[in-house]
């Protein structure tokens, strides 16, 4: 997923056209490493606290603290870039053509509509619930 990001941030920097737009992209990407972690914590079956499972499953420390985690940067990196680049795209309009305006709008509405979601599910799997489920 990172090949396209880095493309299109090497693009806008040899052409010098948006860098400060192509920087505030790259910044949505740190939620993938806390993504990653927690990934990873279930995998590995770090998920739950050892002897738990059977009865009743409680998180491991590890896996609440990186639940807690990633809600900081996604609504920083995810929600607060995404506000900027919409209110920086909005402002640009008259100096980007309609395809880059229209691009812009249609991936920024895709992927604000996503990063909620993202943030709907990880609130509702690993906060709001009592005994988490086994849902990513």
């Amino acid at each position: 997923m990172a090949e396209p990001v880095l493309s299109c941030f090497n693009s806008s920097v040899t052409f010098r056209l948006f860098v400060d737009f192509s920087v505030m992209s790259l910044l949505v990407e740190i939620i993938s490493v806390f993504l990653h972690v927690r990934r990873l914590l279930l995998l590995s079956g770090r998920r739950n606290m050892p002897g738990t499972e059977i009865k009743a499953p409680r998180p491991s420390v590890a896996y609440r603290v990186t639940s807690w985690l990633n809600l900081g940067p996604l609504l920083v990196f995810g929600v607060c870039t995404m506000a900027w680049m919409s209110r920086w795209l909005a402002a640009q309009s008259s100096r980007v053509s309609r395809y880059v305006l229209l691009m812009g709008t249609v991936d920024l509405i895709l992927l604000s509509t996503m990063k909620m979601v993202l943030f709907y599910r990880l609130l509702r799997a690993d906060i709001l619930t009592s005994t988490p489920g086994t849902s990513d």
